[in-house]
């Protein structure tokens, strides 16, 4: 176990968040940038936020920018630039959105959950049936984020038709077939998948 302390923080949130970042850090008597460099990156405006500075980053690679660029090209002193391919910013952006994923991930289950304690009317959720339940969405939930073929806008088009992972579980290969981008192999595919992981 160490106790080293990390030499970069990185918030998930624009300056609002890194505020509040910092206000926890004050707290706790960490000091920053002495002992750590506050980061915060917002994913809207694609801007990196440091502690102690009133000047944001613009990340946003030229692609992303468009029109937006030549706007705030004009407007000096609005944001700084760097290049949007270094390695840094690219790590930057993907541990951002591995957040971002890792947070859906964590609600979805939490409400699948939330919906199952309602259904088997259970006020407590360490109740053996609503936890095996629980495990059981954790493994469903694993097995549909890793079937081939199953991107995120069609995995959020089958949960916007069933609602529930475990329904998408419980639904017929043509029941699956009757969402727009899922074709006869996908939805064999998705079957299969899920009644392993179930």
């Amino acid at each position: 176990f160490s106790t080293e302390r990390p030499g970069v923080l990185l918030i998930d949130g624009g300056k609002g968040q890194l505020s509040a970042a910092c206000d926890a850090l004050d707290e706790l008597g960490i000091l920053y940038p002495e002992d750590l460099v506050v980061l915060s990156i917002a994913k809207r405006e694609e801007e990196v936020f440091v502690a102690g500075s009133s000047v944001p980053i613009n990340i946003k690679t030229d692609r992303e920018s468009g029109d937006e660029l030549k706007r705030s090209n004009s407007m000096s002193e609005s944001s700084a630039r760097i290049d949007a391919t270094l390695p840094a910013v690219l790590l930057l952006r993907e541990l951002r959105d591995e957040a971002h994923r890792t947070a859906v991930k964590a609600h979805r289950t939490q409400r699948e959950l939330d919906a199952l304690k309602v259904e088997y009317a259970v006020e407590d959720e360490n109740d053996l049936d609503v936890r095996n339940a629980g495990e059981r969405i954790h493994t469903l939930e694993e097995a549909f984020q890793s079937i081939a073929g199953l991107g995120s806008a069609k995995r959020d088009s089958l949960l916007k038709a069933f609602g529930t992972i475990e329904r998408i579980s419980e639904a017929s290969e043509n029941e699956l077939e009757s969402v727009v981008g899922i074709g006869p192999n996908l939805a064999n595919r998705i079957a299969r998948s899920l009644r392993k992981g179930s």
